[in-house]
């Protein structure tokens, strides 16, 4: 894992998840890769997991995050349909504070909240 880590748990992957992507609950103990910016996901995935597989999940505290689309320091963001970051526009649900600026494809760090 990343950084500290106040609160953390695994679930298991209802579908293939890939690392540092935000995660979304599905069904009991179950999780997946987000798929919209207006889920209420549960955090980021701290490692890649397959269908049945157990999955890390940083629910609050600071993790790496992969870029969907380039964000600046401190831009509130949100989860794409990769399970990427993204810069969070009004209606979407904001799941953590981009610590640094990345473009498509760089991992940094965010403060999931």
């Amino acid at each position: 894992m990343y950084g500290e880590q106040p609160l953390n748990f695994t679930l298991i992957a209802a579908v293939a998840t890939p690392q540092y992507r935000f995660v979304l609950g599905s069904g009991e103990n179950y999780g997946g890769p987000a798929v919209n910016p207006t889920q209420k996901n549960l955090g980021i995935s701290q490692n890649s997991a397959n269908a049945g597989e157990h999955v890390g999940v940083c629910a609050l505290g600071e993790s790496r995050c992969y870029v969907d689309s380039a964000v600046a320091a401190y831009d509130l963001v949100t989860a794409t349909a990769g399970g990427g970051a993204t810069v969070a526009a009004a209606g979407n649900m904001v799941n953590g504070i981009a610590m640094e600026a990345g473009a498509v494809g760089d991992l940094i760090r965010v403060f999931v909240n």
